[in-house]
């Protein structure tokens, strides 16, 4: 009975793991006029958590850089993931 017990138990465990996202890199590329590749990035569990690094990290930028920028210009954040596939692009106009 032990034995048909683990098989289940290890049967489940293995779908369980092939269920659970695996966590990707992301890049975090900004453009103020210049462009500013992420050339890091950052691993993240889910796309929930690189929406709220993205924004995190857009305000952060504003927070040091905000001052400098002129009327008209644009702050662009484009996010991708390790396949370079954008999922997200964050626009700030002055």
């Amino acid at each position: 009975m032990d034995a048909g017990r683990n098989a289940w138990a290890s049967a489940a465990l293995s779908s369980y793991q092939q269920c659970e996202p695996a966590a990707m890199r992301y890049f975090f590329h900004i453009h103020d006029g210049v462009s500013k590749p992420d050339q890091i990035g950052m691993e993240c569990a889910s796309e929930c958590d690189v929406w709220a690094h993205a924004l995190v990290a857009c305000g952060e930028f504003l927070t040091d850089q905000g001052a400098l920028m002129a009327i008209g210009s644009e702050l662009r954040m484009n996010v991708v993931d390790e396949n370079d596939r954008e999922l997200y692009a964050l626009t700030l106009r002055a």
